[in-house]
């Protein structure tokens, strides 16, 4: 399966899931509404800040890489 890179103008359910990791992982407000528009740019950016990323804004392998460990992580924390 092919990787799908999100950036501004993506939109659907992969969107909507990248919103609301955002959320969780940054406490943003951001509106998941499966469209990646300027909000969802910056937190990810925010985010790509964060965590020493390359900051471009865009949702490929290393932020999702990023935030699957962030997830994985805290899932194993409260079991």
């Amino acid at each position: 399966m092919k990787f799908k890179i999100l950036k501004r103008g993506s939109f659907g359910k992969e969107v909507k899931e990248l919103q609301e990791n955002l959320n969780l992982i940054m406490d943003s407000n951001l509106i998941v509404d499966g469209i990646f528009g300027k909000h969802t740019e910056n937190i990810l950016k925010r985010f790509q800040y964060r965590y020493y990323l390359l900051i471009d804004g865009k949702y490929g392998k290393e932020s999702y890489n990023k935030i699957k460990s962030i997830k994985d992580e805290k899932f194993w924390r409260y079991q």
